[in-house]
Order: structure tokens, then C-alpha cells, then sequence
């Protein structure tokens, strides 16, 4: 699966990148078994950018089936509606006790 061109997809895509050049995320640090146990920055510092961009994109693609196969099960997006329901209450309650001139809009 190719990745959805948009804005946001491609300035989170571009800061993953720095973050694999520079080796400063944990994710970006950990040994995978997709690429013989190197790190995604080390594959990219031994200049292996596809097999790096080829990581990338199955995560994404994973991702996407993932969402896809969850959107369609009417159990999960009950219990998603009610985990928000139940954030906007607690949200509600905190803004209800917290004094005036500290409410949000």
C-alpha cells in the first residue's frame, strides 16, 4: 500500500525520517527482525534507505487494514463512542470545579 499523499501524512512522515537519521526515538533505536536485526537507524546509516522506507510503508499499510477492519465492527465503534462520551464527561466535571477564570472555551 502506498502512502495516503496528504500534508499531515508527509510532515509525519518527514519527522519519523529525522528521527531515524538521528537515531532519537526508542522505536528508532530497537533491533527488528524485518530488517536482520538492525535498528531502522542503522540500516540508515549503512544507507539501506529502502529497506527503511519499505518498513515504513508496511507499517502504514498495516495501519490502514487495521482501521479499516476496526471501522466496520460494530462492537469497537460502540465502545469507541463511549469512551468519548465518557471523556466528555470527565471533561465537562473538570471544567464544572475548576474556577471561572481557568475554564477553557
Amino acid at each position: 500500500m502506498a502512502f495516503v499523499e496528504d500534508p499531515y501524512n508527509a510532515e509525519a512522515r518527514e519527522l519519523f525520517l529525522r528521527k531515524v537519521e538521528r537515531g532519537t526515538s526508542l522505536l528508532t533505536a530497537l533491533p527488528l527482525p524485518e530488517l536482520a536485526g538492525r535498528s531502522l537507524h542503522q540500516a540508515w546509516a549503512e544507507e539501506d534507505r529502502e529497506v527503511v522506507l519499505g518498513w515504513m510503508e508496511e507499517q502504514e499499510g498495516s495501519t490502514w487494514a487495521s482501521a479499516e477492519q476496526h471501522s466496520n465492527d460494530p462492537a469497537f465503534m460502540a465502545m469507541l463512542r463511549e469512551q468519548q462520551a465518557d471523556v466528555r464527561r470527565r471533561n465537562v466535571e473538570r471544567d464544572r470545579l475548576r474556577p471561572t477564570h481557568q475554564r477553557t472555551a
